[in-house]
């Protein structure tokens, strides 16, 4: 899938457009390995998006890429709400 979005990114960026240069981000999800359902895969695509137009787009991002990022920057998330109730902040 990956393959196929490269491919599709590279055509977008070298088609000749009389009048402007254009660019795409992709972003790919896979059953099973991303999400087990419809709305599972749209979502993890989605998210693979926006990480590559965070990067600067013209990317295409695997979802598995994007979750491993999110897990690594976000990683303490789910211990955020109990500090701020502890008054920890």
């Amino acid at each position: 899938a990956r393959a196929v979005g490269e491919r599709l990114r590279a055509a977008v960026k070298s088609a000749p457009f009389p009048q402007r240069k254009f660019t795409i981000s992709i972003g790919v999800a896979a059953f099973p390995e991303d999400a087990d359902s419809a709305s599972g895969l749209i979502r993890a695509a989605d998210d693979a998006l926006r990480k590559a137009k965070r990067e600067g787009k013209d990317a295409v991002i695997m979802a598995s890429q994007s979750q491993n990022m999110q897990r690594e920057t976000f990683g303490w998330r789910p211990e955020f709400p109990k500090t701020l109730i502890r008054d920890e902040a």
